[in-house]
């Protein structure tokens, strides 16, 4: 399958997009050599938030930009207000086209809930308490044991104890 280039959004003549995620310079002069300079597919980096993101540089002037919104800007349009990017298969890194899509901030929370990439549990980085710890915090609430002795036990506030007895949080488990 061929590999369809558009121009970048606000950065026409400089650089273009692919359908396959990949970004490259076009041959335009520099300042070492003010003939020329060679067209280049650029090696992209990782945000804070692990995401691809490359550096377009204009007029001396940087400005980084996620790759999956490039793509989707270049192929499908701008966004709207209320929509973000969405990688379909839960891969940050997989910037295809065919994995793009935009949506609504609901949908890609949802996306992450089908695709087993929402923290929830002991994936959630803050999380003290285990899955495994979730039903002897039940049984020992429908024991009769205080919300506050089983918080003691197991080092958390006492809140976290009755939400979970409540079926507010831990429903996964």
């Amino acid at each position: 399958m061929a590999e369809n280039w558009r121009p970048i959004l606000g950065f026409e003549g400089y650089y273009e997009i692919s359908d396959q995620g990949r970004v490259r310079s076009l041959p335009r002069p520099n300042n070492r050599n003010p003939d020329y300079h060679r067209a280049r597919v650029l090696r992209p980096g990782r945000s804070r938030s692990r995401y691809f993101t490359v550096g377009l540089k204009v007029g001396g002037v940087e400005t980084r930009r996620y790759i999956h919104r490039m793509v989707l800007e270049a192929f499908v349009g701008p966004a709207r207000p209320d929509q973000e990017a969405r990688h379909i298969d839960g891969t940050r890194v997989n910037n295809q086209l065919a994995n793009l899509a935009w949506g609504t901030r609901k949908e890609n929370a949802g996306d992450r809930v089908a695709h087993g990439t929402h923290p929830v549990g002991s994936r959630n980085g803050f999380a003290k308490l285990k899955e495994t710890d979730i039903p002897g915090i039940r049984a020992a609430h429908a024991a009769g044991i205080s919300p506050s002795a089983i918080a003691r036990r197991f080092d958390v506030h006492r809140m976290t104890i009755v939400c979970i007895t409540k079926g507010r949080t831990w429903t996964h488990v």
